[in-house]
């Protein structure tokens, strides 16, 4: 009977055989609805009143990183990577793998165009240390004054070269073996193989004009019989004061970006990573720029970035606005060999450096940038050099200026940083370029009614009341879904 206005109502479930199911209703008439007593039902449902629901959980996210090198690599393991892959290492740590950024070079000598000299020859031997079959130079047990000459190399004058190899030898019978340019003045160099696999760099200065038709040279000149087999691998020669990871031709430098948007915050945060500096970072690359992160502003001011700076040869983190600059570093000489944990942090009032937990410096109201660019660079700078030629793990960026305490306390736990409420991205680098992070989400859903109907009834025997003004029928009414015995239908009306 539509929408009619319920006076008053109730449903009660007649025993009546456990069959007869009645509803009693006080229905005011409508003059716009009549009712028709014979046809019409009454369907009531019956509503029940949900609480608000409110919960509260993590929403996590993924930021990608963006990697390029296009050329081939190799692992420290000797394991050949892609072009555009990145070289994810063991980062001898608690955290998996750490990925490593390089400056690109060209290796300027091949072993497979050496030439050689009473009894060394090139060998193919499995690696003691990375269990793979390389190309190597032997200078056999026996023979006397064995020698390697690589292919003529067009070298230029007063630039730095350096030669790199893995030496070793089948027992630690101590034969000395010789490297130089041959014919030249320099002087030579002489390392001593054991059984234990050793990298070895040797950095000259070429300075004459015969530099142009030289020879790498590796030699025994003792003019006695070779006490053990000595073997060389892995040679590499490049115009660098310093030695770069293996390649058999040409490795192209290595980037990573970061997207700064929702991420990098320049007016308050805080950046922190694990870094492995090597002797190389430290002294091998004097009066060398190079980064560890940093952003920049338009076209360069401002920024914020973390780097080796050059002239002075201090690891360096500084914020600029357009016109001024704030800085603090720490002397590379008062920095060991190994893993550190390092972090930045900025915000209105304060810049802070730390190294492994402990305050470097700080600046109090630094100049902060109030925008920067739509990346942030790990390893190199925004030019796509000035690479940090090292490993770089554990990377975590917050919206907030983490405090001295919490720093040290993450540096002592031993574990990787946690990802918290504050965490705009923390990379982990464990076989994964994909950075994560979470919000807190507060949801709450609004009071909802549930109803289910309580059957379909038809009115029977409607009594006509006046009151006030109004007729009001009191009706009995019965479920038609079941057979009311007593009324005597023997039909269900649905």
């Amino acid at each position: 009977i539509g929408e009619l206005a319920v006076e008053s109502g109730s449903v009660r479930m007649d025993s009546l055989a456990e069959i007869k199911r009645t509803a009693r209703f006080t229905i005011t008439e409508q003059e716009a609805q009549d009712i028709d007593w014979l046809s019409d039902r009454i369907r009531p449902v019956f509503c029940l009143k949900m609480p608000e629901i409110r919960k509260t959980y993590k929403a996590w996210g993924k930021i990608d990183a963006s990697f390029s090198r296009s050329s081939i690599a190799y692992l420290s393991d000797g394991t050949q990577v892609a072009e555009n892959i990145p070289r994810l290492e063991p980062s001898q740590m608690v955290y998996g793998k750490a990925i490593m950024i390089e400056e690109g070079t060209t290796n300027l000598v091949n072993i497979n165009n050496f030439a050689f000299a009473n009894g060394a020859s090139l060998v193919d031997i499995v690696h003691p240390v990375t269990g793979k079959t390389v190309k190597a130079i032997k200078l056999p047990q026996g023979a006397n004054m064995p020698t390697a000459y690589s292919q003529y190399l067009n070298l230029s004058t007063n630039t730095n070269y350096t030669v790199s190899f893995d030496l070793w030898a089948s027992d630690n019978s101590n034969a000395a073996i010789n490297i130089d340019l041959y014919p030249d003045t320099l002087p030579e160099t002489s390392k001593t193989p054991t059984t234990n696999v050793q990298r070895h760099a040797w950095t000259l200065s070429s300075s004459n004009s015969d530099m142009g038709n030289c020879r790498l040279r590796f030699f025994d000149n003792t003019s006695q019989p070779m006490p053990n087999d000595v073997y060389i691998a892995m040679i590499q020669l490049e115009q660098k004061p310093y030695a770069t990871s293996f390649i058999d031709g040409t490795r192209s430098p290595e980037t990573l970006t970061i997207p700064t948007a929702g991420v990098l915050n320049p007016q308050e945060g805080t950046v922190e990573c694990w870094v492995y500096i090597d002797d190389r970072f430290i002294n091998g690359m004097a009066g060398k720029y190079a980064w560890i992160w940093g952003t920049k502003g338009s076209p360069y001011y401002p920024n914020l970035n973390l780097y080796r700076n050059g002239p002075t040869n201090t690891l360096r983190f500084v914020s600029r606005d357009a016109n001024n600059q704030s800085c603090i570093e720490k002397p590379l000489s008062q920095i060991s060999v190994g893993w550190h944990y390092i972090s930045c942090t900025w915000k209105s009032s304060r810049l802070a450096f730390l190294l492994d937990g402990q305050l470097v410096g700080e600046v109090v109201s630094p100049y902060l940038p109030n925008a920067v660019d739509a990346q942030m660079y790990i390893g190199h700078n925004p030019s796509a050099g000035e690479q940090c030629n090292s490993l770089i793990d554990d990377l975590r960026i917050s919206s907030i200026a983490r405090s001295d305490a919490e720093i040290l306390a993450a540096y002592q736990s031993g574990q990787p940083l946690p990802v918290d409420e504050w965490t705009t991205a923390k990379f982990d680098f464990d076989n994964r370029l994909s950075g994560e992070y979470f919000t807190i989400v507060n949801d709450s859903k609004p009071v909802q009614w549930i109803e289910w109907p309580l059957g379909i009834f038809m009115p029977s025997s409607p009594t006509r009341k006046s009151d006030g003004g109004r007729i009001v029928r009191e009706v009995e009414a019965y479920d038609t879904s079941l057979i009311l015995k007593e009324d005597k239908f023997t039909d269900r009306y649905i």
